[in-house]
């Protein structure tokens, strides 16, 4: 079955959630509140006005408190469960959904951003098992989906002698590999089975050494999602 590409901003949020289904809370970045510029909270998405809490699963629906005349009855809370067990209830509109496909597994997603900061936020929000990242750099991507999306098998992988030398220096607990995916010298590594797979081997590389880059871990993983930082893709969608 061929990937289906999405570009990040056009990913949907959801209006209602279903049980069990997998979220991300989020915080309020402290912005002081304007009576003269009341936020609209139906149309301001969690993305703009908030940041990452923790990741959590929904238990159900709380019933509304508030008459059915109210201009903010939709705003019933849904009740979460976070990974330690304990449970909260939340506005609808601090949730962000985890990408799922409707479509049949075996079945890929490929989301395409191109900005760092979005491209880092959708691998934090949309892994729940494992993660590998194709063009790692440091590995602050990797980093940072171990430790805030609480992600336990992650890898990181680059061509660049150097900068794997300095992701292993600063994140010595973490897996890093010096290898070229697109002329590989050496076996893959077979410890590596990704459900999410990062691509970021440069934001302005041309588009047919992105697709190319595609292409190989489509055929070596069939992963849930790929993720890709890509100027020259998201401008072809």
């Amino acid at each position: 079955m061929s990937p289906s590409y999405i570009l990040a901003e056009n990913l949907p949020q959801n209006k209602t959630f279903y049980r069990d289904q997998h979220v991300w809370v989020c915080k309020s970045k402290g912005l002081k509140k304007n009576h003269t510029k009341r936020r609209d909270l139906e149309n301001e998405s969690c993305e703009q006005r908030m940041e990452l809490f923790l990741r959590a699963q929904v238990v159900e629906y709380e019933p509304c408190d508030k008459p059915e005349s109210s201009p903010s009855n939709h705003l019933c809370r849904v009740r979460v469960r976070y990974p330690k067990g304990s449970t909260y209830a939340c506005h609808p509109h601090r949730l962000i959904p985890v990408y799922t496909s409707s479509s049949p597994a075996p079945h890929t997603t490929i989301i395409v951003s191109p900005e760092t900061s979005e491209y880092r936020r959708l691998c934090v929000v949309h892994t729940l098992q494992s993660f590998l990242e194709i063009g790692c750099d440091y590995g602050v991507t990797v980093h940072r989906v171990h430790t805030q999306g609480l992600i336990p098998h992650v890898w990181g992988m680059d061509k660049s002698i150097e900068s794997i030398a300095i992701a292993r220096q600063n994140y010595p607990n973490l897996p890093f590999y010096c290898f070229d995916v697109l002329a590989p010298t050496e076996d893959w590594p077979a410890e590596i089975q990704p459900e999410v797979v990062a691509i970021d081997i440069n934001g302005n590389r041309e588009l047919p050494a992105v697709q190319q880059c595609i292409q190989v871990v489509l055929e070596r993983y069939q992963p849930r999602l790929i993720i890709v930082k890509s100027r020259a893709l998201a401008q072809t969608l």
